[in-house]
């Protein structure tokens, strides 16, 4: 009977862990603070430049990866090359002219007209929209955050990965509206005319 019931509780187990395991998310850490981890946990040392990983936030790689699987996973997810080289050392590097590219077309979402002159920018690179509100951006990697911002327009930022599907995407733009302050006029009459103490205009 004990046999069983730990049979039937090894099937369940393992029917269920692995999809737990796997509905399971995390949140996004500090590149910096991963690399720390796995400094820890696997004695090894990683050269980088600071500017290069001090801004980018990802999904830690899983708790039961290698450490050539957890490298792997990083260089997946960012746009670095991580080289393992004897005595576990790892150098980060910026990866170069590998990334993707992405367009599109930005609208008035209340006029359906053409946006001109918003500036689309990237951490390493900047756009202009022409006359169709057309715009091009180049090698970017799937964490760049996109900036879309002009004067008139609620500023648009955005993972460069939303608009990497293969065709120009359209993107409608929320007018920016601002209220003016109340404006009171005292001195409106002009010479000649006089305002009586009970509303009426004199004419002289």
């Amino acid at each position: 009977m004990i046999k069983k019931w730990l049979l039937i509780s090894l099937i369940f187990f393992s029917f269920f862990s692995p999809v737990q395991l796997t509905a399971q998310t995390k949140e996004k850490q500090q590149l910096i603070d991963i690399l720390e981890k796995l400094h820890s946990i696997y004695e090894c040392n990683f050269s980088y430049i600071d500017k290069d990983v001090k801004d980018i936030f990802i999904e830690p790689p899983p708790d039961n990866a290698t450490l050539e699987q957890a490298i792997e996973y990083l260089q997946n997810k960012t746009h670095l090359d991580f080289t393992i080289l004897g005595g576990n050392f790892i150098t980060i590097t910026k990866k170069q002219g590998n990334g993707f590219s992405i367009c599109g077309y930005l609208i008035d979402i209340n006029t359906n007209e053409h946006i001109v002159g918003a500036v689309i920018q990237s951490k390493n690179s900047s756009t202009v929209s022409d006359l169709e509100g057309y715009f091009e951006l180049k090698n970017l990697h799937e964490e760049d955050i996109i900036t879309i911002r002009h004067i008139s327009f609620i500023i648009v930022n955005e993972y460069a990965k939303a608009y990497n599907t293969g065709k120009c995407e359209t993107i409608f733009l929320t007018p920016k509206f601002e209220d003016l302050s109340e404006i009171i006029l005292t001195n409106y009459l002009t010479n000649g005319i006089n305002k009586i103490i009970d509303g009426s205009i004199s004419i002289n």
